[in-house]
């Protein structure tokens, strides 16, 4: 986990956030969690505490640091704090989260969108559902998904079915909401 202690020159994030105090936007900083491999984690989905075990003999493997420079921490803490949904930080990963798990856990994502998504995976007895397929599923997950095997649209870029990173999709299911956080 990055803070704002964690940049050796601060000259930057004091630029920063002066000028979001100027356009009346808050100035605050908010920390974030880089994984060596996928990049930005952007929420902790739980944390299991049972404080009457002891595991003083578990070996602890050493960790990398994924921004060993003070220029990486202060970059990834401003693209966070300007726009964490990209999934930018201004660094390389080996990995990446696929779009259709970044849209299903998406904080905009629509009930019925995710139950659509998941009825799309089931009907294509378990590959990863286009977004066409989605689309074809129905907002309920009613409607069996057309060309489940035949990977079609899979990879899309801009346009009808791609996700937007922002709970919509442009074809069906979106709430018209803004990217803003």
């Amino acid at each position: 986990m990055y803070r704002e202690d964690d940049v050796e020159d601060p000259t930057e994030l004091n630029t920063w956030k002066a000028s979001r105090e100027a356009a009346g936007l808050s100035p605050k900083i908010f920390p974030v969690a880089v994984h060596p491999r996928f990049g930005g984690w952007f929420a902790f989905r739980g944390v299991l505490v049972i404080g009457s075990v002891s595991a003083a003999d578990l070996p602890r493997p050493s960790l990398c640091d994924p921004l060993p420079t003070s220029a990486g921490r202060t970059r990834a803490l401003v693209k966070f704090n300007e726009g964490w949904i990209d999934r930018e930080l201004g660094m390389d990963v080996d990995d990446v989260y696929a779009d259709e798990a970044v849209e299903y856990f998406g904080y905009k994502t629509p009930r019925e969108r995710k139950h659509a998504m998941l009825a799309a995976i089931k009907q294509s007895g378990g590959h990863t559902a286009t977004p066409e397929e989605v689309v074809a599923a129905g907002d309920d997950g009613t409607e069996a998904a057309s060309g489940a095997s035949s990977g079609a649209g899979a990879g899309a870029g801009a346009g009808a079915g791609s996700s937007n990173h922002d709970g919509t999709d442009g074809t069906a299911g979106g709430d018209g909401a803004s990217g803003d956080a």
